[in-house]
């Protein structure tokens, strides 16, 4: 059973080189810390036109900004913004140099009511029939112990079942490795462009997260944990060289998650890693590493990743112990253990109920970085090998869902209890088949399908397309959609792509067929269909055109940056087309060529009434300017289109022209695409301007080319008829600190939607209409509004806030923590407090004042600051002597003489340090708090503690009982033949008794001698399994089992 603790994480993923292995303790990133803001206040910024990003802004987040001088926050951003998830995206990372202050401020933000949670980020550390010449038994006997080769009957894998692994790097230059990468095919490697959108730039062969680049390289070959995971997943099989690999022909998404800079054992940034598989398509992705520690953080991930119907795999550790191991013991995780050739366990591989499956991961070869190959060991290299199976599985039906993955996995599964009788009920459901697990999946495809299905988007405007995804089970061969409303109106694909052309609520059927029969899943009105009436946009070109680009002069382009003498500064295309709508709100831009010298280098988009001569560019009606940086996202061969809006809609005077003005800064450059030459094509005139060259005046392209060539520029007004006006009340306003405000948009005219900025506030962003705003810093602070109307164009309104209040108030004490009969001083500061009121009746001053409480007391004031008013508090505990107690087990029963008798002070009130004397014992005396005493001789001991705290001490005096008579044997977990006891699942502990007979009492006891469960048994056969409910979920618990005069005890633990 896999719990969730409220702790932090480490990535300790297991790395072992041949025989040897070795174990890293977790450590924390220092000078990092994650933190959520709480739902309501969703982060807002970068979503108006779908861009992602990790960037943002200090000032907003304006509760981070205040304390960022006090701990040397350095910088804010978010680790897992491309992810679609509000959880995901309102957590973010914050990173500060004053690391020996992480503990006051994570308190600090604990006390903030805007965060859900802050906590430590965890320093998380690696955990490895063809005619392959090393496929054999010395070399890859993990493959035929798990029916490697009869699996791949069914299916030598298809390069369309994609899965990722999460690790430090990769040698993709290797021949094992190279040909099996995943292509991205929609990004280019090289143009430092995100082509594809997702987010990332130049992803074509994975992605390196921790560095955001593409290079998966590591700095040396001592980062090969990743190249030899890979080859276990997927090295190229059957290629007459190397080795063979379980997932045989599937690809695989090698993301790198350790920055430079870190050792090779490290994984600094691995959820940032899952989150990108994800996004990048993996349906499976492996986590090779891991750590004792848990996150909120992590989990959420983990959730969210499932919700996208993706199986994470992890390592489940290498300490050969039963504690939890993250990400394997995350809900929702698939938690593998290591075997070795005889099927035992891996004498490093942990165990326990978090533990689902058991794959080979002793000694298993695969591919290092140059070319060349080892042996290595690990929990890690299992993970990986059962990555790769289910990699062989997605063949089959790349849509699977995970569910029936999984169930596949883990039921088909060989038991080797029989080989590790000491670990049963801990080591998962046994080590993994990959021949029955694709068995179970060819059973699958003889059931009927379940059908079901997703969408990329359920509400659209007319003339948009939709993607439709296939979540059938039972691996259906084919599928009959129907589409009311949409072209096509059916399709036999398996993710087919239709289009919505029509205002209206459309229906969606889906009938998925395979041998064992047919499912049909119905969604009525799944598809919202918005009209687009009011919103459009106009251009000079036609379909078909070229987007070309033009050098002109000794260098430089058309469109843009140039080195003619006076250079042209000015570019724009004239428009006279704009019937019958009234206003324009920005333009889409295909820019075409770009390099960026200066960061901070700007076009000015620009649009100019027609009132010059010939229709020339006259008056300027808008700007909006367009940093160089911006632009890089939307240049490639594709050209894709750059969306820029103006701050308001200009309304259209007649003819005009839309273009661009360049701030020349040497090496930078930047230019339009044009369309073809369209000299002697009737009706396709030049509509191309330019300004400054040889003079200061506009002309046309026809005019300075002499007559030819002729062109229009592929700029594209957006035109609506629906006018947007954005208004934002109440226009001025005073408020304290801590006060709320009711903001209201209510007087805007034709909006749908609406975005907030708010300074001074929180939270830093709304998209509500009417929001409220807690004011949380003096100050005269600006809030902004934007409006947008259907189409998405904007208008903005202003308002002033002053914010009045008490600054930086703040009660500080010379001791917290006192004695009874002590004293101390407390003192209130503020930089502008005019009067400071206490509730204890303390004089009206700030201090410092001198108090005595009788019992641990809350000191609260009050300050007043022009009428505002705010309170600060401080706790002065008052401790008294501590109160000793103790007590021994276990005391249920015989304790016999040379047996071990354990001593618990848990009762102790106030108590820092223990001293124990035990006479008559071994030891006689010790300081830990929780000894173990044995006693050579029988009789009554007397044994004392002495409690201890800065206030005094305490002395309790016991007696403990010894008995003559031989010692049971207390295990851990005792598996010998007479008796064995372990924990089910479900909080069950099953005891199997062996060779009783007769009256038999079993008694279960807590760890404070409590007896929580008692059955009289009359056993008559050879053996006899009781189950005893426990309601507990963790802890240590004493078994007695009385049989005539043979007593037994085992420890048990949960």
């Amino acid at each position: 059973m896999k719990r969730v603790l409220l702790m932090a994480l480490v990535i300790i993923s297991a790395m072992f080189a041949g025989n040897a292995y070795s174990q890293t303790n977790p450590m924390y990133q220092e000078g990092k810390l994650w933190f959520k803001l709480k739902d309501q206040y969703l982060f807002t910024k970068h979503q108006k036109r779908n861009e992602k990003t990790q960037k943002v802004e200090m000032n907003e987040l304006p509760f981070i900004q205040a304390i960022s001088a006090k701990y040397g926050i350095e910088r804010i951003y978010r680790p897992f913004f491309a992810a679609d998830l509000p959880a995901l995206q309102n957590t973010f990372m914050l990173e500060f140099s004053m690391s020996n202050k992480t503990e006051a401020l994570l308190k600090e933000l604990l006390q903030l009511n805007v965060l859900d949670y802050a906590e430590r980020v965890p320093l998380d550390e690696v955990a490895s029939i063809p005619n392959d010449p090393n496929y054999n038994i010395t070399y890859q006997w993990g493959l035929m112990k798990i029916n490697a080769a009869q699996a791949w009957d069914i299916s030598t894998g298809s390069p369309n079942a994609v899965v990722a692994i999460v690790d430090n790097a990769f040698d993709v230059n290797h021949p094992e490795v190279s040909i099996m990468v995943y292509n991205n095919v929609g990004e280019s490697p090289t143009n430092q462009i995100d082509d594809d959108w997702n987010g990332y730039v130049d992803d074509r062969k994975g992605f390196d997260v921790a560095d955001m680049d593409n290079n998966l390289i590591g700095p040396s070959n001592t980062w090969n944990h990743g190249t030899h995971n890979f080859g276990v997943i997927a090295a190229r099989t059957n290629n007459n060289g190397g080795i063979a690999s379980i997932g045989y022909g599937i690809r695989v998404i090698p993301v790198k998650a350790t920055k430079n800079t870190s050792s090779p054992n490290a994984i600094t940034h691995g959820y940032e890693g899952i989150v990108y598989a994800v996004i990048a398509g993996a349906r499976v992705i492996n986590c090779p590493w891991g750590s004792t520690l848990n996150s909120v953080t992590a989990q959420n991930v983990i959730n969210w990743a499932k919700s996208k119907n993706v199986l994470i795999i992890a390592a489940a550790g290498n300490a050969n112990t039963s504690n939890n191991f993250y990400p394997a013991a995350y809900t929702g995780v698939l938690g593998v253990g290591s075997t070795a050739a005889s099927d035992k366990k891996s004498s490093f591989s942990n165990f326990g109920s978090y533990i689902d499956v058991m794959a080979p991961g002793s000694d298993i070869y695969s591919c290092v970085p140059t070319n060349q190959y080892t042996f290595m060991s690990g929990t890690s290299q299992a993970s990986a090998m059962v990555t790769g199976l289910a990699g062989l599985m997605l063949s089959l039906n790349t849509n699977m869902p995970i569910s029936e993955l999984e169930n596949c996995i883990k039921g088909s599964c060989d038991n080797i209890d029989y080989m590790n009788t000491g670990y049963i009920g801990q080591i998962g459901a046994g080590r993994i088949n990959a021949y029955s697990s694709m068995q179970c999946l060819q059973t699958l495809a003889n059931t009927a399908p379940t059908a079901n299905f997703t969408a990329t988007d359920t509400v659209i405007f007319a003339g948009t397309s939709i993607k439709f995804f296939d979540q059938s089970t039972n691996i259906p061969s084919s599928w009959q959609w129907t589409f009311s409303g949409g072209t096509p109106a059916s399709s036999t694909s398996q993710n087919p792509s239709v289009t919505y052309n029509t205002p209206g609520n459309y229906t969606v059927s889906l009938q998925a067929t395979n041998t064992g029969g047919q499912g049909v899943k119905t969604k009525n009105f799944y598809i919202t269909v918005l009209p687009t009436t009011g919103c459009s946009k106009i251009t000079n070109t036609k379909p078909g055109d070229q987007f070309a680009t033009y050098t002109i002069g000794s260098g430089g382009y058309l469109g843009g940056h140039n080195k003619l003498s006076p250079q042209i500064t000015k570019w724009s295309d004239f428009y006279d087309n704009y019937a019958p709508y009234s206003f324009v709100t920005g333009a889409e831009i295909h820019f075409s060529k770009l390099f960026v010298n200066n960061p901070n280098s700007f076009v000015t988009v620009t649009m100019w009434d027609a009132t010059g001569p010939s229709n020339a560019p006259g008056n300027v009606l808008a700007t909006k300017n367009v940093t160089l940086q911006e632009i890089k996202a939307y240049v490639g061969t594709n050209y894709k289109p750059m969306t820029v809006l103006f701050d308001s809609a200009i309304a259209i005077p007649g003819n005009f022209h839309v273009g661009i003005q360049i701030t020349h800064t040497p090496g930078d450059t930047v230019a339009i695409a044009y369309t073809q030459n369209l000299s002697g094509i009737p009706q396709r005139p030049n509509t191309a301007w330019s300004y400054g060259f040889y003079t200061s005046a506009w002309y046309q392209l026809t005019t300075i080319f002499g007559g030819a060539p002729e062109f229009n520029m592929h700029i594209y007004p957006l035109v609506t008829d629906t006018f947007v006006k954005a208004k934002a009340t109440p226009l001025l306003s005073t408020v304290c600190v801590g006060d709320s405000l009711q903001l209201s948009s209510s007087g805007s005219t034709n909006a749908t939607s609406f975005s907030w900025k708010f300074h001074g506030a929180f939270p830093a962003s709304s998209t509500s209409p009417n929001p409220k705003v807690a004011f949380t810093i003096p100050g005269k602070h600006y809030q902004y509004l934007s409006a947008y109307n259907v189409c998405g164009t904007p208008a903005g309104s202003t308002i002033i806030v002053n914010v009045k209040g008490v600054k930086e108030l703040n009660v500080t004490s010379a001791a917290q923590e006192i004695c009874v009969g002590g004293s101390t001083t407390i003192e209130a500061t503020s930089t502008n407090a005019s009067t400071y009121i206490w509730n204890n009746g303390l004089p009206a001053t700030p201090g410092p004042h001198t108090v005595s409480p009788s019992a641990t007391t809350v000191y609260t004031v009050t300050a007043d600051s022009g009428g505002c008013k705010q309170s600060a508090d401080i706790t002065i505990k008052v401790k008294d002597v501590p109160v000793a107690s103790a007590m021994y087990f276990p005391n249920m029963g015989k304790i016999c003489k040379g047996e071990q008798a354990w001593f618990d002070p848990t009762n102790s009130i106030d108590a820092n340090t223990y001293l124990w004397t035990f006479t008559n014992g071994n030891p006689a005396s010790s300081t830990a708090k929780f000894p173990t005493v044995t006693y050579a001789t029988a009789g009554n001991h007397a044994y004392s503690l002495l409690a201890t705290n800065s206030c005094g001490n305490n002395t309790f005096n016991g007696t403990v009982v010894i008995s003559n008579c031989t010692p049971t044997e207390i295990d851990e977990i005792d598996h010998k033949e007479s008796v064995s006891a372990f924990f089910t699942d479900d909080y069950t502990l099953k005891v199997a008794l062996k060779n009783y007979s007769g009256n038999t009492t079993l008694r279960l006891y807590n760890a404070l001698g409590q007896i929580i469960y008692t059955s009289n048994l009359d056993i008559i056969s050879s053996s006899e399994n009781v189950m005893i409910p426990v309601n507990r979920t963790h802890g240590i618990y004493f078994l007695n089992i009385f049989n005539g005069e043979n007593i037994r005890t085992l420890k048990v633990g949960k």
